[in-house]
């Protein structure tokens, strides 16, 4: 079966899962803990490692026989990375023509210089917290522990796809980035029970509950039927994402975490398991 076809299927569960996603997200925001939260470090990586990977391998049913590399991008590291990017690649034609004693106006020198600080600056925003499948290496980002914790789960269920065979040709689709959303949420969730704070969930659900609503206004268009009028709130509320809709909607990330989160209401948290075995398991029905 299409994975269009699978969701146009089950609409009515979709309303029904984004209904209750927001009731738990007004929920969560009312119990939301406002003791600081504490930044990510070089100090306390490797206890962010320690306390997510067994959970996250337990849940993915994954025995451990093999790690990826883990590294920190701290705002150091992440100022300097940057920096050398936005100099090499900016400065790397005009260098190029000084080695070869070719004049270089100093207008254009000039000119290079002053975009310097805007390329740094989206170079910075595009190092991000990744999997690298040819070096089977994480890296994670400076940020607040709360959110690094989904994060980290995030990318290390890539890890896993990674290296599950059956999974593996799928890595670059929406059905990986679906797979390792909903992982990060449930790991997230777990963490959040076990220490009381729902700081932790309210992250993902957010951008879970933003992606439910971009899928669906694409299936109601597709099936020609008006969208449930209550959500008119929700997509209030989630404007900056309704905003993109047109783009959203083709985005993996969007269909993946929509795919997921279906198949999961339907068959129950065990699918993550079973869609690295058999990753159109839940199509195949």
């Amino acid at each position: 079966m299409d994975y269009q076809d699978y969701l146009c299927e089950h609409v009515t569960l979709l309303e029904e899962i984004i209904e209750s996603k927001a009731e738990e997200y007004s929920l969560l925001q009312m119990q939301r803990a406002f003791h600081p939260d504490f930044r990510l470090s070089t100090d306390t990586f490797s206890s962010l490692i320690e306390r997510v990977v067994p959970l996250t391998a337990d849940f993915l049913g994954y025995d451990q026989e093999k790690l990826p590399a883990f590294i920190y991008i701290s705002p150091l590291r992440d100022m300097v990375f940057s920096s050398y990017l936005a100099i090499g690649t900016l400065g790397y034609g005009h260098l190029e023509n000084l080695s070869h004693h070719k004049e270089t106006e100093l207008s254009s020198v000039l000119t290079v210089t002053a975009f310097l600080p805007l390329f740094y600056w989206v170079l910075r925003t595009m190092v991000s917290d990744s999997y690298y499948p040819v070096k089977q290496t994480i890296l994670i980002k400076e940020r607040q522990w709360t959110n690094a914790v989904c994060t980290l789960a995030h990318e290390y269920a890539h890890f896993v796809q990674d290296i599950s065979p059956a999974f593996n040709s799928r890595i670059g689709s929406f059905m990986d980035e679906g797979h390792a959303l909903g992982t990060g949420l449930h790991i997230a969730r777990a963490v959040a029970e076990q220490e009381n704070d729902s700081r932790y969930v309210l992250s993902g659900l957010s951008r879970s509950l933003g992606q439910l609503l971009c899928t669906y206004s694409d299936l109601c268009t597709k099936i020609k039927q008006a969208p449930k009028s209550s959500f008119n709130s929700l997509f209030s509320q989630f404007g900056h994402l309704r905003q993109m809709h047109d783009f959203l909607s083709k985005n993996s990330y969007c269909v993946g975490g929509t795919l997921f989160t279906v198949a999961e209401k339907t068959y129950g948290v065990d699918v993550y398991k079973d869609v690295l075995l058999r990753p159109t398991c839940f199509l195949e029905v």
